[in-house]
């Protein structure tokens, strides 16, 4: 069959064409946008959560450097206690360790004055307030019937030697010092005094006298040497008493020896100048109140004897001495004393 068409019929069909067309055209878009916010919404709750998960980054994050600050601290710590503890430990020890080799190096002084060198040295330049009166001139200028003998004066290498150990000790052991502040403290000003002591007495002379120094600076020793023994408390370290109750024991007899050649020598107490045996009594009666006192320790005890023994030898090799009322009080203290080392009088205190 054939099929004729006109114009206008034509031109309708093609508008049905055009319209169909834009019509399944709008279809597609209308499905893509559909499809596009489908897309959208199934994005967005993860966006929303990746907003929300702010707080969790914060959290986490300070959980983190806290972590870091705590093995900062730990670090420090360990650094502390391993280095810097130990260090400022030293530190404080240094003080007591260099009053202890000056007072070393004004007694060797003291003991041996020799002419200053060429080129000065600082040995030389330290002992150089020292006077030109040796220890053993100053005995011989100043004589008394208590003046000990010379194996007498060797116990102060052997209270060098154990405030050397027991400093060094307190200084380098494992844990805490067995030298608390006050020790050291106490230990630094006893031997301060007694390097003033030795140099105040290298400068006496027969045209000065006797100086009044020599006198006074001694009892500061003993009364600053005991201060760690007055104040013990339980756990003390028994060779750190042992070196304080020698130092304090042994400047204890040496002070009322200072006492006893101010009294005979110094010309500043009247009645006693000159009189050798009413000043060595003076001595005995100080001397003889510190060993009746009750419940003293065997260290005291054996430097009480040590230091009579040494007097009573002295006496006996210089000769009449049997005519001597204080050479027999000196004898009677003496065999006290070494009657009172054997003697149980309870738990000693000082």
């Amino acid at each position: 069959m054939r099929c004729s068409l006109n114009s206008s019929q034509l031109f309708v069909a093609a508008i049905l064409v055009v319209s169909s067309k834009f019509v399944e055209g709008f279809a597609t878009v209308r499905s893509v946008h559909s499809f596009s916010a489908q897309k959208h919404n199934a994005v967005l709750p993860v966006k929303l959560s990746t907003r929300n998960s702010g707080p969790f980054k914060h959290s986490s994050l300070s959980m983190t450097a806290a972590s870091s600050s705590s093995k900062v601290d730990s670090v420090l710590n360990c650094l502390d206690k391993v280095v810097f503890n130990r260090v400022v430990r030293i530190c404080h020890h240094i003080p007591a360790l260099a009053s202890l080799g000056y007072f070393g190096l004004i007694s060797m002084s003291s003991m041996m004055k020799t002419s200053p060198p060429m080129v000065p040295t600082l040995a030389s330049v330290l002992s150089r307030p020292v006077g030109s009166t040796t220890n053993a001139a100053f005995a011989a200028l100043f004589p008394t019937f208590v003046t000990p003998a010379s194996f007498v004066f060797l116990i102060w290498p052997f209270i060098s030697v154990l405030q050397l150990v027991v400093i060094a000790y307190s200084a380098l052991k494992p844990g805490d010092a067995t030298m608390d502040q006050s020790d050291l403290t106490a230990l630094s000003m006893a031997n301060v005094a007694s390097t003033m002591w030795l140099v105040i007495s290298s400068t006496a002379t027969v045209e000065t006298g006797l100086p009044l120094g020599s006198f006074l600076a001694l009892p500061l020793v003993p009364y600053l040497a005991g201060y760690p023994v007055r104040k013990s408390k339980p756990g003390q370290s028994a060779f750190l008493r042992l070196a304080f109750l020698v130092y304090s024991s042994f400047t204890t007899v040496a002070s009322f020896l200072a006492f006893a050649v101010e009294l005979q020598h110094g010309g500043r107490i009247p009645f006693f100048g000159g009189k050798p045996e009413l000043c060595a009594t003076a001595f005995l009666a100080l001397t003889s109140y510190v060993v009746f006192l009750p419940k003293r320790t065997p260290v005291k005890k054996c430097v009480n004897l040590l230091a009579l023994s040494g007097i009573l030898v002295r006496r006996i090799t210089t000769g009449a001495v049997l005519q001597s009322p204080s050479f027999w009080g000196t004898v009677a203290v003496t065999f006290w004393a070494f009657m009172k080392l054997f003697s149980s009088e309870g738990k000693s205190e000082n």
